[in-house]
């Protein structure tokens, strides 16, 4: 027995010194590594449930995937090992990385993702880890490939917004929504309402207060265009199904996916992959403000570590030290600051409901300590009558509980009602929901609009019935007579076939259409509808419910814009025996459940005043010849035997305008009028010819309104025409004069002739005849002088090589710079914000104004591609602006030199500047960016061509010329993706675009050391290839494909 005493002492006395020893410890005054995970992981994925730490999948040491999970005691310090996720039957992985990840009651789900074997291929499983049987089971598929997105859990739904797409290239605003108590309807796609903005993949994601939380990232991830971290951050409502954007984070980070919770009322965010990745970060929402927590540094530069707080401790697992392929052990911990916001609290704060018809309203239980998941219970002892609960009781775990609350005021007395309801729990400061509302008056909300509406309350056409069932909402459905079918279009449009709803939309604003029905069968399961009198949808598939029961669906053409007073919504049959029972028009994106709410329009009296639906418009169709039109004098009527009538129309060589619309003046637009007989809904189709994405985008509007940018499915190739329909269709126009007009965004597309029409087809061929032209070509007209500008206009023109100061900076040649020369950093990039002092390394440039007012900064520049494309500016000693991207969020890239409005990290900026001297100045953000001229003025309309002179400047001022290391400015006439990434055996790359010839590739390493290179003759639009890397060492390479002066490069990572 002596031997077996001593190893069991000995046990002891380690289980004393190792884990259980430490945990008698309570505080770390330092950061404390206690121990380490079974396994080196980095990239993982993490939750916390019922106070234990969950780790999943990612990378170990080289990149390789790590198929192994396992949780973390924090009070025993001790990791246990956990299920894997099944492999294929042939030994291969179903796991993946840069999954989603939420906790359901007692299940775990991992969502989407990249497939650990080669390949990479990305995933639309859903895999669900449960906690009590330590099993895995398939969960319910999402309808795309995505990953590198945000799962969370609001109430019970779930919420899976941005990431990236199929190739695990390019950022996707995608928004997904399934709905825990309604499985049947699967996910819900709520991108047309509520996209997530500035899209963007790898970014920390969080629940606090009944709201989403999504944290910095990445744009772009792969093949679509180089990585960039970001600051960004957005939160998003589910009562309202908006998103708002929220004080930036105070640097650039990304892969925080594992390390940003909620806790203690506020958002955290550590580690990352960004150069301040060892910062903590805390956000409080009551003041909107983020703070760099400098007591809690953390010791070294951790990418996406596992980080929670129990008990007062911050505990920080795992991740990638410095980068992902340095996967790391270790068990750290400090000690935090105590959780001091103990309480609950519901979202909305404040429920205000229509006195008019019964609603029911999904509230969320939140948890603002968001640590502890905490039981809770409402208090029903005194409801009144006219309001209900679906639930007293359930858990408050950050944003997780939900209660479906309904008030019906119907045969209530008229008066004003409110209620306040609670939730209590112990220990916990208790929540307060007033709820009120007035008999016969609406909700005072405007942010939701939410209108049901009975069928058999409508307007009902005499070709349909009404019949009764009680699984129908208000006991009634309506149906054609049996024997009308008219599957091969719409049945004539009387009112005997129709059946109208009217609607009173109180602002203009994304609207979705659902229908309850009951389909038996594929051959009783469609009909038409329309929107405002316009053309007629077929919905046509997805209705078929079975055995008489009833359901919501949602109409298949949706997402769709209303403006603001009387929409109406037309049905007509197609197939008998279709059963209406109900319908909802909304600004929210949810699919209705159950019988849905109730219509406050059914069993009241009509108002005798309220006027007919307008008949529908009859069809009209307008072609125009493009050079019969009104040509400004900056576009060219040229000849073509494939053009309609001959001739075409094209803006002359050099003038492009992809920052925005050119300026507002005759001589950049083409002109059209029509006179429209009636009002109603409209489509425009242009028939073009343009050769390559480099000559396929132009701006159009009606009627003076908000520029469109038609930028997308023009290019037709090879010199043909053919038609294209606009992206921004079905418009309304009332009866009366509408004027089109057209500018240019880029040169070279040729526009030969357009059509204005009720019709929804497109036109064939070259159209019907233009009756307001003859048969030549209209002579081009004078030119047209431009506008003189307004007395009170104010301009300031500076060519950049003729900046104050110089540091690196260097100036080089190019036909296309005003004063044919532009300037550009050479060294290193600078992502990081400047210091507020000045710097030799500054260009300055000054001013003296006269009056006080309200200016704006413009630079023209060549943003050559995404790691050429940035600049920090700022305006005398006031803070700096990040230009790095367009106003619209996306990559601020040019095709040769064009004009920008400065803004900061995509917020448009305005100066407010006072009477005298002001210096702007300039710094680089990135090497390569070249600046060509800057502009200060009163206007805010985008400059054109090379602008203004500058009088100060003949020949540069402070910067030696020397020959230029930058590529002169070209068109990105080739697009590059690189596949799959990381990479173990093999590499491939897809080069597509207009320009053939010689094409050089290299293969470096970060050092820059050449292990590849390779020459290839490109003689069509594709080159494609495959490389073996399977020699190279693990790490980071760089992949460059030269074509004549134009240079692509995209990184890689070489897995083990």
């Amino acid at each position: 027995m002596g031997p077996h005493t001593t190893h069991l002492n000995i046990f002891t006395l380690l289980l004393c010194l190792t884990g259980a020893g430490l945990m008698g410890q309570t505080t770390y005054p330092s950061w404390t590594t206690i121990g380490h995970a079974n396994y080196p992981r980095a990239e993982g994925q993490m939750v916390s449930h019922q106070g234990k730490f969950y780790l999943f999948n990612g990378f170990t040491t080289d990149v390789a995937y790590l198929n192994e999970n396992e949780r973390y005691d924090p009070v025993t310090n001790t990791w246990t090992k956990l299920a894997s996720i099944p492999l294929n039957p042939d030994g291969s992985y179903q796991g993946t990385t840069h999954v989603g990840i939420a906790v359901v009651d007692d299940d775990i789900w991992l969502l989407g993702g990249r497939s650990g074997n080669y390949g990479y291929e990305v995933s639309e499983k859903i895999w669900i880890y449960n906690v009590t049987r330590n099993d895995w089971r398939l969960g319910p598929e999402l309808p795309v490939k995505r990953g590198g997105g945000g799962l969370a859990r609001l109430g019970r739904t779930l919420h899976y917004v941005g990431g990236f797409d199929y190739r695990s290239a390019c950022d996707v605003d995608d928004h997904w929504v399934y709905d825990l108590d309604n499985p049947a309807a699967g996910w819900q796609d709520f991108s047309k309402t509520s996209p997530m903005p500035l899209a963007r993949n790898h970014f920390g994601t969080a629940t606090l207060g009944g709201k989403l939380y999504a944290v910095a990232g990445q744009h772009d991830h792969e093949a679509c265009l180089r990585g960039k971290n970001l600051t960004y951050v957005h939160r998003y409502d589910p009562y309202t199904d908006s998103w708002e954007r929220l004080a930036d984070l105070p640097f650039v980070n990304s892969h925080t996916e594992p390390s940003t919770f909620a806790y203690n009322g506020k958002i955290y965010v550590l580690g990352g992959q960004g150069q301040e990745s060892r910062k903590v970060c805390e956000y409080d929402p009551e003041t909107n403000t983020w703070k760099i927590l400098t007591d809690m540094e953390l010791p070294l530069r951790l990418i996406a570590p596992g980080a929670r707080v129990h008990d007062g401790n911050l505990f920080v697992m795992t991740g990638g030290e410095v980068a992902v392929n340095q996967a790391r052990s270790h068990t750290r911990v400090k000690t935090f600051a105590p959780n001091q916001t103990v309480r609950l609290g519901f979202h909305p704060a404040t429920l205000p409901v229509s006195g008019t018809e019964r609603t029911t309203t999904e509230v969320i239980v939140a948890n603002f300590s968001a640590e502890d998941e905490i039981a809770y219970q409402i208090e029903t002892t005194n409801l009144p009558a006219w309001l209900s609960i679906d639930r007293s009781s359930g858990k408050a775990r950050e944003s997780m509980g939900e209660v479906e609350i309904t008030v019906d005021p119907r045969n209530l007395p008229l008066g004003s009602y409110q209620y306040n309801l609670r939730a209590t729990a112990p220990g916990y400061e208790a929540a307060t929901l007033p709820i009120s509302f007035t008999v016969g008056q609406p909700a005072s909300s405007a942010e939701r609009y939410i209108a049901y509406r009975e069928v058999e309350c409508a307007t009902v056409g005499s070709n349909w019935v009404v019949g009764q069932a009680s699984g129908a909402s208000n006991g009634n459905y309506v149906t054609i007579k049996p024997g009308l079918n008219s599957t091969s279009g719409p049945p004539a449009d009387v009112a005997a076939n129709r059946i109208s709803f009217t609607f009173n939309l109180p602002r203009s604003d994304q609207y979705q259409f659902f229908a309850r029905v009951s389909a038996d069968n594929t051959s009783d399961d469609s009909f038409y509808y329309r929107v405002n009198g316009g053309s007629w949808v077929q919905w046509g598939s997805g209705l078929v419910t079975g055995n008489g029961t009833y359901g919501w669906r949602q109409a298949p053409v949706t997402g769709f814009t209303l403006p603001a007073g009387t929409a109406t919504i037309d049905f007509v049959y197609r197939e008998d025996g279709l059963k209406f029972d109900k319908i909802l028009l909304t600004s929210l994106s949810k699919m209705p459940t159950g019988m849905g709410g109730s219509d406050a329009t059914c069993g009241a009296t009509p108002d005798p005043g309220t006027p007919p639906p307008p008949p529908p418009p009859s069809e009209f169709a307008a072609y125009r010849e493009m050079e019969c039109a009104t040509v400004g004098s900056n576009w060219l009527v040229q000849s073509s035997t494939a053009a309609s009538n001959g001739s075409y129309v094209t803006i002359k060589p050099g003038l492009n305008s992809t920052g925005g619309p050119p300026t507002d003046n005759a001589a950049n637009q083409v002109r059209f009028q029509f006179e429209v007989p009636q009002s109603g809904q409209f489509n425009f189709f242009a028939r073009v010819s343009a050769d390559n994405t480099s000559d396929d985008s132009f701006y159009y509007r009606f009627n003076g309104g908000n520029w469109v940018r038609w930028y997308s499915g023009l290019v037709t190739g090879n010199g043909t025409y053919d038609w294209r329909k606009a992206p921004t269709s079905g418009f309304a126009l009332p009866a009366g004069t509408a004027t089109l007009d057209i500018a240019y965004r880029e040169d070279g597309l040729r526009l030969d002739k357009i059509l204005l029409t009720t019709r929804t087809e497109a036109p064939t061929g070259m159209g019907d005849a233009d009756g307001s032209c003859g048969n030549n070509p209209a002579p081009e007209p004078e030119p047209e002088p431009e506008p003189e500008p307004t007395p009170t206009e104010f301009t300031k023109w500076w060519e950049a090589e003729c900046g104050q100061n110089a540091g690196r900076w260097t100036t080089a040649s190019a036909a296309g710079a005003a004063n044919g020369k532009y300037v550009y950093w050479q060294g290193d990039h600078h992502y990081a914000m400047p210091a507020a002092t000045t710097s030799p390394d500054h260009l300055n440039f000054t001013v003296s104004l006269a009056e006080a007012g309200t200016y704006h900064l413009f630079a023209r520049l060549n943003a050559i591609d995404n790691s050429r494309n940035s600049l920090w500016i700022r305006v005398d000693q006031g803070n700096w602006l990040k230009m790095w991207k367009d106003e619209d969020g996306s990559n601020m890239l040019t095709q040769g030199f064009e004009w920008r409005k400065v803004n900061d990290d995509t917020r448009p900026v305005a100066l407010s500047l006072a009477a005298g001297n002001h210096t702007i100045t300039v710094a680089n953000r990135e090497a390569g960016t070249q600046l060509d001229k800057l502009l200060l003025s009163t206007s805010a309309t985008l400059p054109s061509g090379t602008g203004g002179t500058d009088p100060n400047c003949s020949q540069p001022q402070a910067i030696a010329a020397y020959p230029s290391a930058v590529a002169s400015p070209v068109r990105a006439a080739n697009s590059l993706e690189v596949f799959p990434n990381p990479a173990s055996h093999e590499l491939r790359f897809h080069l597509e675009g207009a320009v053939t010839g010689r094409t050089e590739l290299l293969l470096t390493d970060l050092n820059g050391r050449v292990v590849e290179r390779r020459s290839y003759e490109k003689d069509g639009e594709v080159l494609a290839d495959a490389i073996d890397v399977s020699r190279l060492p693990a790490g980071v390479y760089q992949l460059y494909l030269i074509n004549g002066r134009e240079r692509l490069i995209r990184p890689f990572v070489k897995g083990r």
